[in-house]
């Protein structure tokens, strides 16, 4: 079989969900768990079929190929492992139907397609297929501690840029950093359910435009909270508070529709970043229950223009006397200040910087740096607790 480029594969791999995917930056919607385990718990062929894809992280093709071994399942040479549950209703299929799945593919697919779940998709502008629990399984994995390099033989890429795709959608593993390092998070640590943390390489730095950042003016955590109760109204309060929370861009928060809320996980979709990059970004809890109690407007999550997204900030920070402060630092305090707080507040709390850039949508961390504020005193304070000749005995 002929080496096929990063590309072509992960075009391949995205199996068709969207029309016209660019390369690397287009990433695949990926199954929370809970819709994970409403469609691969239906008690019947369609539902076994579905559970059998997320658990061996099969592409569809591969469905009608497998048989049972007493290790699992195998395809061709490979063995997969196979949970207890899995392997126990595959054996009693196999009693009624030996083939297992074969020639089922197109069937368990068309039952997908009319599925609630296949026109939420369809209002994100993309298509629901079987592939769908091959990425949720991946993603999965990664966020549960399984090792990249281990992933990739487990889904047999040629390319490891496709296996690595996965880390860029396992938004879970910042999630502990993020309830341990986001202001917002301060009252809500305890009941938010979060995903192990496991240190995972990164992905290769990219050319970037690394915009001018200089003159934004960072606001503190009490300053931000101010600006955001300020704000007139519960539409305001939460397009604020939610720049505050994920740290998108202003039209990324702007395009974003209620479909790419995942509230199980408290995750956002974002899928018009920079480049046309697609990423994952995390919310608090108390800012997905605003935004639930919003409820969205003219289809999109919070159904304002980006003139009147700036004008609402404007407001809001001139009512704390905020904007005039920093300008007489030479500072300008816009709705990208938010932004830079997002950034500055959870390095402050300790977030690693590989986080903070992954969340953010930046191809290279020098650009992840221009939005951090670092005093002094926490330079002192991370001197003293590293250097060996600032340790106190």
């Amino acid at each position: 079989m002929s080496q096929l480029s990063f590309q072509d594969e992960w075009r391949q791999c995205l199996d068709g969900e969207i029309a016209d995917p660019t390369a690397d930056l287009t990433l695949p919607i990926v199954l929370d768990r809970q819709q994970v385990r409403h469609y691969t718990g239906v008690d019947d062929t369609f539902g076994l079929a579905l559970r059998t894809l997320y658990a061996g992280a099969l592409r569809p093709c591969e469905l009608e190929q497998i048989a049972l071994h007493p290790q699992g399942l195998q395809l061709q040479e490979r063995i997969f492992p196979l949970d207890p549950t899995t392997a126990a209703a595959l054996g009693a299929l196999q009693l009624t139907r030996p083939t297992l799945f074969q020639n089922q593919r197109q069937e368990i697919q068309n039952r997908l397609q009319q599925s609630e779940l296949a026109q939420r998709y369809q209002k994100c502008g993309r298509l629901l297929t079987l592939t769908a629990f091959r990425h949720a399984s991946a993603t999965h994995l990664i966020e549960n501690g399984l090792d990249l390099f281990a992933l990739h033989a487990f889904l047999a890429h040629q390319n490891l840029g496709c296996s690595r795709q996965y880390l860029q959608l396992a938004v879970g593993l910042r999630g502990q950093e993020y309830a341990r390092c986001h202001p917002l998070m301060a009252d809500q640590r305890s009941p938010l359910k979060l995903w192990r943390q496991k240190d995972q390489p990164d992905e290769d730095e990219e050319q970037e435009d690394e915009p001018e950042e200089s003159g934004v003016a960072t606001p503190t955590v009490e300053e931000v909270r101010k600006i955001i109760e300020a704000a007139d109204n519960l539409r305001d309060r939460v397009m604020l508070r939610a720049y505050y929370a994920t740290g998108l861009r202003l039209n990324e928060l702007l395009d974003a529709l209620p479909q790419d809320v995942s509230e199980s996980e408290l995750r956002l979709f974002s899928r018009t970043g920079k480049r046309d990059k697609d990423r994952y970004v995390l919310l608090d809890p108390l800012t997905l229950k605003m935004l639930q109690e919003w409820g969205g407007s003219k289809g999109k999550l919070i159904g304002i223009q980006a003139s009147r997204a700036g004008e609402i900030f404007r407001q809001a920070a001139d009512q704390c006397g905020l904007r005039a402060k920093y300008a007489e630092q030479g500072l300008a305090l816009t709705v990208h200040s938010l932004r830079h707080a997002f950034a500055s507040h959870l390095y402050a709390n300790g977030m690693a910087m590989a986080s903070i850039k992954r969340l953010m949508g930046h191809a290279r961390l020098a650009t992840t740096v221009l939005y951090l504020e670092c005093s002094w005193d926490r330079c002192r304070e991370q001197y003293a607790h590293c250097h060996p000749l600032g340790a106190r005995a």
